[in-house]
């Protein structure tokens, strides 16, 4: 790729690891930035994208904003590039995105509207409320000296801004908690008969979809920055009993064999 695009991710969040593992897995080039939380916005309106969320990736071409829309910008460009330069398949075509599969992306919309959001109002409702130092730390990470300063000195307002849009707290939590529970739920019961991937005979969107989207509650080792997250206590308890059911089993397993 003669100009890399940039991708603008927080560390912590769970739906740019599933835009940077699709990059990485297609083995496509890019710079990876860290905005600060509230510089982020000034990026998304200099990009001209419609929303502030991130992941946005800037290209030559254009910004792309959301998991889904990087992650079918990445295979279709690793698709055309290998079709250009007449070069066979390798490692990524074995990932399905397209939208002809519709279990597959019947799958991907559900996760993202319920295991993503769930996932998210869970784990901030415990720390964010009450460890915010444990989630300022991983906002901190790759920061300069005077971005990491910044980020204390506005910690009080930035915390109390998210609490209130992501809307937190305890009530929140518990909801969460049950939610994520049907949700882990039906994808173990869809791993029941003994499959190795959620649709089809091979990797698709919706697998790393699934172990993206569940890595913050599993941990697995080869997440570039959950492996050394310090999870608060109460969510800890909370999901003592999950580590074994096989949702999570399958997150672990798709990251050990698919996240180089």
């Amino acid at each position: 790729m003669p100009n890399p695009p940039v991708l603008y991710v927080f560390a912590i969040s769970h739906f740019c690891e599933k835009a940077r593992w699709a990059l990485d897995y297609c083995n496509l080039d890019y710079h990876l930035v860290y905005p600060l939380p509230g510089i982020h916005i000034k990026v998304a309106k200099q990009l001209n994208v419609a929303g502030t969320s991130v992941p946005i990736l800037s290209t030559a071409d254009g910004a792309i904003q959301g998991s889904a829309a990087i992650v079918d910008w990445a295979f279709k460009y690793s698709k055309q590039h290998r079709a250009e330069h007449n070069t066979s398949p390798d490692r990524t075509n074995s990932l399905d995105t397209q939208a002809t599969d519709a279990d597959i992306q019947a799958t991907v919309q559900r996760l993202e509207a319920t295991v993503g959001a769930h996932t998210r109002r869970f784990y901030y409702s415990e720390a964010l409320v009450h460890d915010s130092a444990s989630v300022r730390r991983v906002f901190a990470l790759h920061q300069s000296t005077a971005n990491r300063m910044l980020l204390r000195l506005s910690w009080p307002l930035l915390r109390r801004m998210m609490i209130k849009g992501l809307d937190l707290g305890a009530t929140q939590y518990r909801d969460s908690l049950n939610r994520l529970n049907d949700e882990v739920q039906w994808l173990d019961d869809l791993l029941s008969d003994g499959r190795q991937w959620l649709h089809n005979d091979r990797f698709s969107e919706a697998d790393l979809t699934a172990a993206s989207l569940l890595s913050p509650l599993v941990l697995p080792d080869e997440h570039p920055v959950y492996a050394t997250l310090q999870v608060p206590q109460r969510i800890q308890r909370d999901l003592a009993d999950w580590q074994e059911r096989p949702g999570f089993r399958f997150v672990r397993r798709v990251y050990r064999d698919k996240r180089h």
